[in-house]
């Protein structure tokens, strides 16, 4: 098996992987937005939680941020602010008692179910950098 063989089967899995985890967040992004549409409790009840993935050369990352509002509706100044939640080092996935105080109720189970399906893909992401840069 030659060199070009390998390089090629492993892009393509990257390729997969980096399929999956848009899968992921665009389900979880385009179900908090339905969500947001039908809810009329105003922005106390809104969801204060995002996940997001990024590319990096041959690296994927996904990640959770807490959203924080400031400023008022009245005076057209309510603003966001997205702060950063850490997920452990040595951990596929976040700390979800920690994650879980960000969610809402409502969300609760999306969250769970999210966190769990990006945990395996990061699982995944981590076996393939062990390959790719051995």
């Amino acid at each position: 098996m030659s060199f070009k063989h390998i390089s090629d089967g492993l892009e393509s899995l990257l390729a997969q992987l980096e399929e999956e985890t848009s899968s992921i967040v665009d389900a979880h992004m385009g179900w908090l937005l339905e969500q947001g549409r039908n809810r009329k409790d105003g922005w106390d009840d809104r969801s204060k939680l995002t996940i997001n993935w990024k590319r990096t050369g041959d690296s994927i990352v996904i990640y959770w941020h807490q959203v924080k509002w400031f400023g008022t509706v009245a005076n057209k100044t309510r603003r966001s602010a997205l702060a950063w939640i850490r997920k452990p080092k040595d951990s596929n996935s976040y700390n979800l008692p920690k994650l879980l105080s960000y969610a809402q109720g409502w969300e609760v189970d999306m969250v769970t179910e999210t966190e769990r399906r990006a945990a395996k893909v990061r699982r995944k992401l981590k076996a393939y950098q062990r390959i790719a840069f051995a």
